[in-house]
């Protein structure tokens, strides 16, 4: 227990530990640049220091990052990725250190190798480049840096603009509110950092069981409270509040769509009541008429 417990505390060092060796090993990088194109080897010493730093922190990196994914909670084929590229760049950062050491003694076929020492620095900043990336994916979500880009940007380069997926209700009050009004607002705004694949907090919005069980805070969902249920409390902080959902960089949720999710608390918060079966009030009324009519996308919801 106390093995475990030990291991989860050191996990969460990850975040912060792992920025070290970025910076130390881009600069080793940037140095052996200036010397390759000087031809003369004025930062020799200051490399082989750096590049010890920056693998010994890659090595800490990798061993934190090993016991933060025991917790769970992530996609397994991109923690797949992560991980094993993390692996690499402490390896390939180690063997360009050795590689940058003294070649008195060494064999023949060693100062050979040497000589090949950029190629194995240039290695490493790729495979930094990708672990990171990949460690990104991992913490904001898929197309985290590709979705901010400027709109003009992304039609130079014929990125297509992200679309919502339009929910056709053509019987507004036949529709059980939770499965086709909420789940389909949870699935686009909530679940690319509260889904099956990946679970912040330990939260997962995808099915009725995990949002009743809540997050590693305790329960989002007080039934007939909206001030208690931090499903909806979220939702509603002032724009900047760290704590406001979605972050900042995401989708924001509209009002219309946050109106919902507020009647549905207040109502009970039922899973299979229809919404003819719930109280009305009149702008919810508009609301679903909206929906009925197709408009979605008019309106942003859904």
């Amino acid at each position: 227990m106390f093995l475990e417990e030990l291991m989860t505390f050191i996990g969460r060092w990850h975040p912060l530990l792992v920025h070290l060796p970025i910076g130390m090993l881009v600069l080793a990088f940037a140095m052996a640049t200036v010397d390759l194109f000087r031809r003369r080897q004025q930062y020799l010493s200051a490399i082989r220091f750096t590049l010890l730093c920056g693998a010994v922190a890659a090595v800490v990196a990798a061993i934190t990052g090993y016991f933060l994914s025991r917790n769970g909670g992530y996609e397994v084929d991109v923690l797949g990725f992560h991980q094993w590229l993390g692996i690499a760049v402490a390896v390939v950062s180690l063997v360009t250190l050795l590689l940058y050491r003294e070649t008195l003694g060494s064999s023949q076929w060693w100062r050979r190798l040497q000589k090949q020492r950029f190629g194995f620095m240039l290695t490493m900043l790729v495979l930094l480049g990708l672990t990171g990336h990949f460690g990104g994916t991992l913490t904001h979500g898929e197309g985290y840096l590709k979705d901010a880009l400027p709109t003009v940007i992304k039609h130079t380069l014929g990125i297509a603009q992200p679309t919502d997926e339009i929910v056709s209700l053509p019987n507004a009050q036949e529709a059980v509110v939770y499965q086709d009004i909420i789940q389909p607002i949870l699935k686009q705004r909530c679940q690319s950092c509260h889904g099956e694949k990946k679970q912040e907090g330990g939260l997962a919005l995808h099915n009725q069981q995990m949002l009743l069980r809540g997050g590693d805070g305790g329960a989002v969902l007080a039934a007939g409270d909206t001030a208690n249920s931090v499903l909806y409390s979220r939702l509603i902080l002032p724009e900047g509040h760290e704590k406001r959902m979605p972050p900042k960089g995401r989708t924001p949720i509209t009002p219309d769509q946050i109106k919902l999710i507020s009647w549905w608390v207040s109502s009970g918060a039922d899973f299979a009541k229809k919404a003819k079966e719930l109280e009305q009030p009149k702008e919810i009324l508009a609301i679903l008429n909206k929906l009925e009519a197709g408009q979605q996308v008019e309106t942003g919801i859904l």
